[in-house]
């Protein structure tokens, strides 16, 4: 029966606009992953379907935080439960965005999720929007009233955070004892959390929260930190809350992305490997670092045959009740899923004991009960039954060879005839014998799902195929499946041991040695071939066309080898010893310099004029001396050009790096002598590195100085934030002037801009806080506007180009990723600019511009228009506001035109669009807006005149355009001749177009 929570009684609210339960006077608590990181994930989650395993949102996972909020597998860590949960009261401490609650509320369990940030829980409540059986309450957990029992409390990932948010000595045993005040006299408490030493933070890993490696292991847990615990510290603070029954659990990697749950049964089962799922899933942890400090592959076997793998397990996860209790499940050893695929695909595999028979056997369900896709290249058929069979996986041998030093390339192709044997063994059984004698060989489709890793091998030499469960509906080639077996080999392999024979550097040389076992020369072709046809299956058992960005460059890798990693390492180290020697000795002397020269400063520049007279006689002056002199006439001049006030922002520098008060100078010198070689910006306006890297003839010079004397007069920028060409165009300014040092003084007087895809009048009175700081606008938005994810320009939408382009969240700002990529990689600043669609249309006349700087400046003398549903020139002729704003006319549009739900050109009509489309307002964009981004590819009509489905139904090949059917009527319509819509001709739907908007609404 669903549980009725009384939250009213406990002065919380039901917020309608955000579905949310909160007190009136409720803030938040301060927790997040970034303003950027959850608006984006609060877009994705309200603009797809939010289910657990939804296609849609796994496509949008880029980097670790939509990983961690979208990924089905988060789930997988309370599968084991699912029966105790469905149908029972669940209180969900700390629901984050969501994907825990989702889970819960889809098995059917009556949820109060309690989320402490208003804005999590507002992207949570999105997430399980459709789920009458989840309720979502925003407050600190600290601070909850409700007084209801629960027959379990879910903390996944939050005990950790106890020490934020519990005051007193000891706020973890307060959380704990809050939670057990919550539940029924028989409930359980599910506690997911890292352990405090965790194999693969031995290996190098950082302490998930604080981001520091060994931070944990040494237990420099301070104050107000998150913290976590080993298995001994867990259990005795579970205990000392009152819980009495506590049953551990071992997740590999870890609970964050389970794979395999491990129980205590399986640990101390003498005839059951369970290193084997540690060890398989080492790699697939996304936090482990790219160079561990040692194989956890070949570690975890020895770490569970001392008895270890519960107190060395990277996570733990516990079911704890108030009284002693025997193991729920006391039959199974070890919980297995599959869940990062299309529904129909995703398994749970149980290993379970049989006390009557001694035996064990392994066991397979669906977790879905959804049909298989009737086309495809692969066909699912999971046995669902099996006898589990000692010995290691053929893959065990590979990665064991493949890591030690010394191994050679005939120990190799041993390994790997013997594996072709197998199959040849396994074809014989089935009655289709077949010689593989060379990679051109076809075997049945049956043979794709026997790989290394499915091939259990025993001590005395027998085989047997395991979790057998794909197979191809063609032929495949000997050739691809001796390719699949050495590619998920080195998926499983942390480093490489130093070959014997040298020759073997990279993934192709190992891959050429590989396929001599088949007496074939394989080359990067045939390899490559071989590399999109397993992408190509991934994506159809995940559902979704996988990221590829690195695939051309996969074979040419180097093998991670210890000697590679090692060399890399001592490169490094080198380096920066030598720097650090040269930095020690050069501020050592500099210092001596200062010291002895600061109160005489006066009489320096006698005293310097003396030695440059000197300097002729006296070839064996130092390079120390003749540097120091450099540095100082560097510094003379600065000090006596105009411009440096405006370049040089002495506050910013000295609050930027810390080692100028080091030295006992002012700002200025210090980053003569210091600064400008560790290529250090003298304001935020300023790009030193960028400059010199522009600029390579600069290198060897003071790339401020640099600018102020010759860069600015030839042309130069002082960043990628500031066009000097353009803006002498655009602005008079006295002859000889700076240009840069004209806009920092002049910029609120005489309303300039820097560049023209950042304008700053716009910027300022568009945000109305910046405006009432005073602050110069482009300082604004380097320091705090992009990363807020405010737009530079009325036309450029950060938060747009950041959903569209991801990786453009890795650049300093969104614009600098523009500015950088947009013209070599066609890239659209926004939904109302379509840059393919510029390119294509005005080729000729583009020439080298990057298309949207071409459209902002040319707009007026070439007659071209933004994308193909926007008419610069009809839109002037229509409104003729616009034409005496003066403005570019799509930014007038968008400024205003769309808000007053003026027409883009003959072809839109906001107005029908939004009587047509009922859900275009409340999505909040207008109408034309939606019509761009969701409108054109989902086939909604423009117009009353244009009909979408009588259109492609009369006219086939429109369907099957890559265009959508209305720009293809647009693009072919009067040369072919084609009707709009049913009884209306080209000709007459043009007059109608005209005639219906000839005058303004």
């Amino acid at each position: 029966m669903m549980m009725h929570f009384s939250l009213e009684q406990y002065g919380y609210a039901f917020q309608r606009e955000t579905g949310l339960w909160m007190r009136p006077d409720y803030a938040g608590i301060a927790y997040s992953d970034g303003d950027e990181t959850e608006n984006r994930l609060a877009e994705i989650i309200a603009a797809h379907d939010p289910t657990l395993h939804s296609t849609e949102l796994r496509q949008h996972i880029s980097d670790w935080p939509s990983r961690y909020h979208l990924s089905p597998v988060r789930a997988n860590i309370l599968r084991p439960f699912v029966q105790r949960l469905a149908g029972k009261n669940v209180l969900e401490i700390g629901a984050g965005c969501g994907a825990i609650s989702r889970y819960l509320g889809e098995i059917g369990a009556h949820v109060l999720a309690v989320e402490g940030s208003p804005r999590r829980a507002a992207i949570a409540r999105s997430r399980t929007r459709d789920l009458p059986n989840v309720t979502v309450l925003c407050e600190d957990f600290s601070h909850f009233q409700p007084e209801e029992r629960f027959d379990a409390v879910t903390l996944v990932g939050v005990l950790e955070y106890a020490p934020l948010f519990f005051t007193g000595d000891d706020p973890v045993s307060q959380m704990l004892m809050s939670v057990r005040s919550h539940l029924v006299e028989h409930g359980e408490l599910l506690l997911a959390i890292e352990n405090q030493l965790g194999l693969k933070y031995f290996a190098g890993s950082n302490e998930d929260h604080l981001g520091r490696p060994m931070y944990g292991l040494e237990g420099r847990y301070t104050g107000k930190q998150p913290c976590t615990f080993g298995k001994v510290r867990l259990s005795s603070l579970l205990r000392c809350a009152g819980f009495a029954g506590q049953e551990f659990f071992a997740p590999f990697p870890d609970y964050k992305f389970p794979v395999s749950i491990v129980t205590e049964q399986g640990l101390t089962d003498s005839t059951f490997d369970a290193s084997a799922f540690a060890w398989q899933s080492a790699r697939l942890d996304p936090q482990l670092p790219t160079d561990p400090h040692f194989s956890l592959e070949l570690t975890w076997p020895e770490i569970v045959a001392n008895g270890l793998l519960m107190d060395m397990a990277n996570s733990f996860l516990v079911r704890a009740r108030l009284a002693n209790t025997s193991p729920f499940a006391p039959e199974i050893l070890t919980y297995h899923y599959s869940a990062d695929r299309q529904n129909a695909f995703c398994k749970e595999t149980r290993f379970l004991r049989d006390r009557n028979s001694e035996s064990i056997s392994v066991c397979c369900q669906r977790l879905y009960d959804a049909p298989s896709p009737d086309s495809g290249p692969l066909r699912f058929h999971p046995q669902m039954t099996d006898v589990y069979y000692q010995g290691k996986t053929l893959s065990w041998h590979m990665l064991r060879l493949l890591s030690a030093d010394g191994w050679t390339d005939a120990e190799f192709i041993n390994l790997l005839l013997r594996y072709l044997h197998i199959l040849e063994e396994y074809l014989a059984a089935s009655s289709t014998p077949v010689l593989i004698s060379s990679s051109d060989i076809m075997l049945p489709g049956a043979c794709f799902d026997i790989i290394p890793q499915n091939i259990v091998v025993a001590s005395q030499g027998d085989w047997r195929i395991i979790d057998h469960e794909w197979s191809m509906t063609r032929e495949i080639s000997a050739g691809y499946l001796l390719f699949r077996a050495v590619w998920t080999v080195m998926g499983m392999l942390s480093r490489f041991g130093l070959p014997n024979d040298q020759h073997v550097v990279t993934r192709f040389d190992l891959l050429v040695v590989a396929f001599q076992a088949l007496h074939s020369f394989i080359d990067k072709e045939h390899l490559m071939a071989y590399l999109r046809q397993e992408i190509e299956m991934a994506a159809f058992v995940a559902g979704y066309e996988q990221r590829s960005d690195e695939v051309a460059s996969w074979l040419d890798a180097s093998l991670p080898t210890e000697h590679f990693f090692l060399q890399q390492y001592q490169q490094q180290q080198a380096a920066i010893n030598q720097q650090s020697q040269y930095i020690t000795t050069l501020t050592t002397r500099l210092k001596q310099l200062v010291a002895r020269w600061s109160k005489r400063e006066a009489s320096i520049d006698t005293a310097l004029a003396s030695l440059e007279r000197m300097q002729t006689d006296l070839p064996q002056v130092s390079s120390l001396h003749r540097s120091f002199l450099t540095k100082w006439q560097e510094f003379r001049l600065l000090r006596t050009f105009p411009e440096t006030r405006f370049l040089f922002d002495e506050i910013w520098y000295r609050n930027r790096y810390a080692d100028v008060g080091d030295v006992g100078t002012s700002a200025l010198r210090h980053y003569v002598f210091h600064g400008s070689d560790k290529e250090y910006d003298p304001s935020p306006y300023f790009h030193a590195s960028w400059y010199v890297r522009r600029y390579p003839d600069t290198a060897s010079t003071n790339p401020l100085l640099h600018f102020i004397q010759r860069g600015a007069a030839e042309g130069r920028n002082p960043s990628p934030y500031f066009d000097t060409v353009w803006y002498r165009s655009q602005y008079s300014q006295a002859a000889g002037r700076n240009p840069f040092a004209h806009y920092l003084e002049k910029w609120r007087e005489e309303g300039t801009s820097p560049h023209p895809c950042f304008d700053a009048v716009w910027y300022i009175g568009n945000y109305a806080d910046v405006a009432r700081s005073g602050g110069e606008p482009l300082s604004h938005y380097l320091t705090f506007g992009a990363k807020e994810g405010r737009n530079p320009h009325p036309l450029f939408d950060t938060a747009w180009y950041l959903w569209r382009y991801p990786r453009a969240a890795e650049y300093p700002t969104p614009l600098l990723h523009f500015l950088a990529f947009g013209k070599l990689e066609g890239l659209s600043p926004g939904p109302y600019f379509d840059s393919d669609w510029y390119v294509g249309q005005y080729r000729d006349i583009l020439g080298d511009e990057e298309p949207f700087r071409h459209f902002l400046e040319h707009w007026r003398t070439t007659d071209c228009n933004p994308n193909p549903c926007f008419d610069c020139d009809w839109y002037r002729g229509r409104y003729p506001d616009v034409e005496n704003s003066g403005m570019n006319p799509l930014t007038h549009y968008v400024m205003f035109g769309e808000k007053e739900g003026w027409m883009p050109c003959i072809h839109f009509d906001p107005s029908w669009y939004i009587e047509t489309n009922p859900t275009v307002t409340p999505s909040g964009k207008g109408a034309f807006r939606h019509f761009m981004e969701t409108g054109l590819r989902a086939w909604l009509n423009p117009n009353p005149d244009f009909d979408t489905d009588w259109f492609i139904r009369q006219y086939p090949q429109a369907a099957d355009s890559d265009l959508p059917p209305f720009l293809y009527f647009l693009k072919k319509g009067k040369t072919e001749n084609l009707s709009p819509r049913e009884n209306l001709t080209i000709e007459q739907y043009y007059r109608n177009r005209h005639e219906n908007t000839s005058m303004p609404r």
